[in-house]
């Protein structure tokens, strides 16, 4: 239930941050290609003055490498976003504890171990600052620490993030 609450958060946060980063790519790379465009039709000018037979080659290059260059800008503003969303997740989660709902949350994390690892598991609170719980279980262990749950929600969330930039 709190999860599921953190895991709509996070999809509501990864959706802005992934709107706001598309439109930056898509305007930085708009205007890429633009100007490679500008540049590449002041070559072309350049070269039917000069003569040059070449030029048309030149200028497929040029529209080439500036796409490549436009595509490498959006991949890259892409991951600086699931960086963002990863980093303000992990921020959110540390503020966590002092919620009032989180002792609610740590129960149903200590009941979510039990029944994964038995009711004879070790559940014990995390080290401080961590927040959640680490549970074991012979050789078994269960992490729900606030940066284990957060780096599994974030995992799953793998095929949602990239359909933010669709």
């Amino acid at each position: 239930m709190m999860l599921d609450t953190l895991h709509e958060r996070l999809v509501a946060r990864a959706r802005s941050t992934a709107d706001d980063a598309r439109a930056a790519a898509s305007q930085r790379a708009r205007a890429s290609v633009q100007q490679a465009h500008d540049g590449a039709a002041n070559q072309v000018e350049t070269a039917r003055r000069e003569g040059v037979d070449l030029a048309h080659a030149d200028v497929s290059i040029v529209v080439a490498d500036a796409q490549r260059a436009a595509r490498q800008m959006v991949l890259q503003t892409q991951q600086e976003a699931v960086e963002e969303l990863h980093a303000r997740a992990l921020r959110a989660a540390e503020a966590m504890p002092t919620d009032a709902r989180y002792p609610a949350w740590l129960s149903c994390a200590q009941a979510l171990a039990r029944d994964q690892l038995g009711t004879r598991s070790d559940v014990s609170l995390a080290a401080p600052g961590e927040g959640g719980i680490v549970a074991t279980a012979g050789l078994r262990t269960v992490d729900y620490t606030l940066a284990a749950v957060i780096e599994r929600c974030l995992a799953q969330l793998g095929p949602e993030v990239e359909s933010l930039w669709r």
